[in-house]
């Protein structure tokens, strides 16, 4: 299966003879073909189809491919653009380099060239579409976690964007907002999600226990200190310490969700 098998081309050749024979070698291969004689033409089309790839002709009445390229570089930067052309033109070729064309196909046609040079190109735009999937899937999991409504919605958008970050992350939120939850599902998407989640309710710990609680203790450091603890800093180690209520003070409830690292 060849890696554009899920991808839309545009074929911009302003010879009908090899238009059509092109064509007929690339069809089966891709999603779709769309074909233009011209780069005005191409544009129109270009427009209204979204097409993944551009295949084109430099010389080309109206419109030329470098004309064309210039204007795809402005409207669709991701977009690659292959130039097919027999090259004859130092001038159009050096210009081609300087607008970052995806490849070059030499004129008269070598099919397995075309086809190599299309896989290669078509690959990270494959990759790209692969990943944008993969996204949708995770976001519209976490909307399910979550529940409906446009803000929870907003929310599970930016849950998804910094799950795969190791920042420290503000939860902020009433009591009985869902704070917790919604720090345990941020680990379970995290690179951390095999290792702990220690969660720490800050407001439930004397003042004076607290450094203890996190950091732990030597035997005897204080009083009751009957041997050596870890704390829970400690504990989670390589994975995510959920610290709730870390103010400890109504009316204002937060959490914090920070990444330990090993």
């Amino acid at each position: 299966m060849s890696a554009f098998k899920h991808l839309t081309l545009l074929f911009v050749e302003d010879q009908n003879l090899l238009r059509q024979s092109v064509g007929d070698l690339l069809t089966p291969l891709c999603k779709q073909l769309l074909f233009a004689v011209n780069g005005r033409e191409a544009l129109d089309i270009f427009l209204q189809e979204k097409p993944d790839l551009v295949l084109t002709d430099i010389i080309m009445p109206e419109m030329d491919g470098i004309t064309l390229t210039e204007h795809l570089g402005r409207l669709s930067p991701q977009t690659p653009v292959i130039i097919f052309s027999a090259f004859s033109d130092t001038h159009n070729l050096l210009r081609a380099i300087e607008l970052g064309v995806a490849g070059f196909v030499p004129k008269p046609c070598n099919d397995d060239k075309l086809i190599a040079t299309l896989e290669k190109v078509a690959t990270p735009v494959v990759q790209r579409h692969q990943l944008s999937g993969l996204r949708n899937e995770l976001l519209q999991s976490v909307e399910q976690m979550l529940g409906g409504g446009p803000q929870l919605r907003a929310i599970a958008a930016q849950v998804v964007r910094i799950a795969r970050s190791n920042y420290a992350v503000l939860i902020q939120g009433e009591t009985g907002a869902g704070k917790s939850r919604l720090a345990s599902i941020i680990h379970g998407l995290s690179p951390r999600a095999d290792q702990p989640f220690v969660s720490v309710q800050l407001g439930a710990i004397p003042e004076s226990l607290v450094a203890a609680e996190l950091f732990g203790h030597e035997k005897g450091a204080f009083t009751g200190a009957a041997r050596k603890r870890e704390g829970l800093v400690g504990a989670a180690k390589g994975g995510t310490l959920f610290l709730d209520d870390i103010d400890a003070a109504p009316p204002c409830h937060t959490g914090v969700i920070a990444p330990v690292s090993g």
